[in-house]
């Protein structure tokens, strides 16, 4: 069986790097929004443009969106990546049974790569395969499966386009509480799974 993964949110833990970008393009501005609250916002699905117009309505939102594009997956900012607890050794107890291939959307594919390699997690994929996710996110996940996916295979994400991607493909579904989406939003998306993260898997797959 392969089991299909995302990255942000789902192995790695992004939330630092994501408020650290919102301060720096907030430029000279005072921050209002602790880590903790900026990350509720983007959890229920708060648009960054939305966040500036309820708590930074002086920011041009033009200038920031441009800078935060710049940032978002520079290394001075996946410096403050980390993977959540037991993500590590939880794939390498996956990978003795299973076909771990890692699915994800980023801008900056080599400094994916690059920090995939750093935290170790190279040998534990079949495959680490990378996409802009484009004008349509669901499309370009579901793409980077569609060449070996098949009924039984798993996706495991932690936001509505792991969760649709999958759906249309046929795929057993799993979402995760440890990304940039809350239960909510996930739940009403009808995943065959919702976990609070990837280490409840080996004993669920048991």
């Amino acid at each position: 069986m392969t089991l299909f993964f995302d990255f942000d949110g789902t192995i790695l833990a992004n939330r630092t790097r994501y408020h650290r970008v919102h301060l720096h393009c907030l430029g000279n501005a005072a921050p209002v929004l602790s880590e903790e609250k900026y990350w509720e916002l983007k959890r229920s699905k708060t648009s960054e443009s939305e966040i500036l117009k309820r708590h930074y309505p002086e920011i041009d939102n033009a200038r920031y969106q441009k800078e935060r594009d710049l940032c978002i997956e520079s290394p001075e900012f996946l410096a403050f990546d980390r993977l959540l607890p037991t993500a590590k050794e939880t794939l390498i107890t996956l990978a003795h049974a299973h076909i771990l291939i890692l699915v994800t959307l980023r801008k900056n594919a080599p400094a994916a790569r690059e920090e995939i390699d750093e935290f170790g997690l190279r040998e534990v994929f079949s495959d680490v395969r990378i996409a802009a996710a484009g004008a349509d996110p669901v499309k370009a996940k579901a793409e980077l499966m569609r060449p070996n996916a098949k009924a039984g295979d798993w996706i495991i994400g932690d936001t509505e386009a792991d969760i649709l991607a999958g759906q249309s493909l046929g795929l057993t579904t799993c979402g995760v509480l440890s990304g940039i989406r809350n239960e909510t939003l996930l739940r009403a998306l009808h995943p065959t799974h919702l976990l609070a993260s990837i280490a409840e898997l080996p004993s669920l797959l048991r």
